[in-house]
């Protein structure tokens, strides 16, 4: 199953598509909100919550990811979804490969 949480907004995303993301994200950044995306996964193998945006710091520890997982912490980097601004064409390009 994956999550996404935009602000207060939480959707699994079997129940949104690609515009849902990007209304949510341009509408708050047209009235100035600050924007944090979260993105629960749990698949077999894979358990991880990742985030993006003006999120804050939620630190590092736990356990090192197993194999499943750096394939996700990688694909997650190969589209840039870390950096600022939130590009959410590269977020949605990240959820239909995760996803898949």
């Amino acid at each position: 199953m994956i999550e996404i949480t935009i602000n207060e907004e939480k959707k699994r995303l079997s129940d949104i598509n690609p515009d849902w993301i990007h209304r949510q994200v341009k509408g708050r950044e047209n009235d100035d909100i600050p924007v944090c995306i979260t993105i629960s996964i749990k698949k077999p193998g894979i358990d991880l919550v990742l985030s993006c945006g003006e999120c804050g710091s939620s630190g590092s520890g736990g356990r090192a990811p197993n194999l499943e997982e750096k394939k996700v912490f990688d694909l997650w980097g190969k589209f840039n979804c870390g950096d600022r601004p939130i590009n959410t064409g590269q977020l949605v390009a990240f959820l239909q490969q995760v996803s898949s």
